[in-house]
């Protein structure tokens, strides 16, 4: 059975890409239509780790005026490979690509949030 067309996909709120659409997601992502280009973030935030080597690949010819929607991306995905990225970005970049990957870096670095468990009986 044939996939249904990624845009088609992407309006379904439970549409989790795989990696073979993250490439296309990316292309959305720095396309001039601001809601395919927001929709299309949620679904890459949905997808993960996963997706995170394959943005960092498109990141590297991404347009540079657009570049800052990925390095927003990246600070979500978190993991090694993305703040690397970042960090690199930070000696690289200028403008409001390194504002976002200065806002995204510091993201990254963040411990993940503690679950409170109450140690009390019920009793």
């Amino acid at each position: 059975m044939p996939r249904p067309p990624l845009l088609e996909r992407l309006s379904d709120p439970g549409f989790t890409p795989g990696r073979r659409d993250v490439a296309p997601l990316c292309a959305l992502l720095v396309g001039e239509d601001q809601a395919n280009a927001k929709r299309a973030e949620a679904a890459l935030v949905r997808a993960g780790a996963a997706a995170t080597v394959g943005v960092i690949a498109f990141a590297e010819g991404a347009p540079r005026p657009e570049a800052y929607r990925v390095a927003r991306l990246l600070g979500a995905l978190g993991g090694e490979p993305a703040r690397a990225y970042l960090a690199r970005r930070l000696r690289e970049a200028t403008g409001k690509e390194r504002r976002w990957a200065a806002t995204s870096s510091r993201r990254c670095h963040r411990p993940t949030p503690r679950v409170r468990c109450s140690t009390r009986s019920t009793r």
